[in-house]
């Protein structure tokens, strides 16, 4: 009997062993990656303030309908996106270390930059940090309700200019600006309260300078 609980104790260490080594190889071969990527001369600014001159990079392919955009440079480092078409809304991306180490992968929302779902966060060693639920803040009103709200409202997926959202000590929010009529650029911005489910703040908008 101490046999075999020794045996499934070194079988368990091995596997999690395994899992560990498979988010530490998860990495962008950088090399491959700029014998494809079309290069340009390119600025990054530090966090000093400082501005320092670089190669940038940048590569796309579609693999199965999906997009895969890769870019970055040296210094800052490399971020890779998948998009899907449409009915998908939301784009996987992927940050990494300037030697193609893992740094964090998420999903995004196409039309702006707004987090939605787990992401996953490594250190520069490939060792998992931490992860963290973006749609935490937002579990009483998530984003399949606002998809509600935007149908009901009639507004389609293309006419969308900007979501996000936001969440601090006066509550949680969804932020919301589509275009209404596309021949007078004119637009319409609102929120919508999370506690409360209602929209909030309906706004025009002038569009123009979001179209030059």
């Amino acid at each position: 009997m101490m046999r075999i609980t020794t045996v499934l104790i070194i079988t368990m260490l091995g596997l999690g062993c395994q899992a560990q080594k498979k988010d530490k190889v998860e990495k962008l071969n950088v090399a491959e990656f700029k014998a494809k990527a079309i290069v340009s001369d390119g600025t990054v600014s530090l966090a000093d303030g400082k501005n320092v001159s670089t190669k940038s990079y940048g590569y796309e392919y579609v693999k199965d309908g999906v997009s895969i955009y890769t870019s970055g440079d040296d210094v800052s480092g490399f971020v890779q996106t998948e998009t899907a078409p449409l009915p998908h809304m939301f784009v996987e991306v992927k940050w990494y270390y300037p030697d193609g180490t893992l740094k964090s992968k998420g999903a995004s929302f196409k039309k702006d930059s707004f987090e939605k779902g787990t992401w996953t966060y490594y250190d520069a060693s490939g060792n998992l940090e931490k992860t963290e639920d973006k749609d935490a803040p937002y579990q009483a009103f998530p984003w399949e309700k606002v998809l509600e709200v935007l149908k009901q409202k009639n507004i389609s997926y293309e006419q969308i200019e900007h979501v996000g959202r936001v969440s601090d000590a006066k509550g949680a929010f969804w932020n919301i600006a589509y275009m209404k009529d596309k021949a007078k650029h004119m637009g319409e911005s609102f929120s919508i309260d999370v506690k409360t489910g209602q929209v909030i703040n309906v706004k025009p908008m002038d569009l123009t300078i979001w179209l030059d």
